[in-house]
């Protein structure tokens, strides 16, 4: 998701695009995902919304974010916009799940 939103920003030539974290992340190949908690956030408020593209746009940035994590000694940051309680929840989960894959995770 957060790529797909990076691309319409490219492809719209969106004004100020550049001052878009997602888009910096896109442009320099940098991972930046986006996790929906379904009926819990703006996107669901849209007229076009389908729960099933934006379901698997999370649970795809929730794979990218869980490979992130499970390399060894990545080096990088993990920055949270938005939910204090929601985004936690998805870096345990995401830890959680590297962990389990028998990897050290960022350190």
């Amino acid at each position: 998701m957060g790529e797909g939103i990076a691309r319409h920003l490219e492809a719209r030539l969106t004004p100020r695009r550049q001052d878009s974290l997602l888009y910096a992340a896109w442009s320099r190949d940098i991972p930046c995902t986006v996790h929906v908690a379904i009926g819990a956030d703006i996107i669901h408020q849209q007229p076009g919304a389908r729960g099933a593209e934006i379901g698997e746009l999370t649970m795809r940035d929730f794979r990218i974010l869980a490979e992130t994590a499970r390399r060894p000694r990545s080096r990088g940051s993990r920055r949270e916009r938005g939910s204090a309680v929601i985004m936690p929840e998805v870096f345990l989960k995401a830890y959680t799940m590297a962990r389990n894959l028998g990897c050290r995770g960022p350190g």
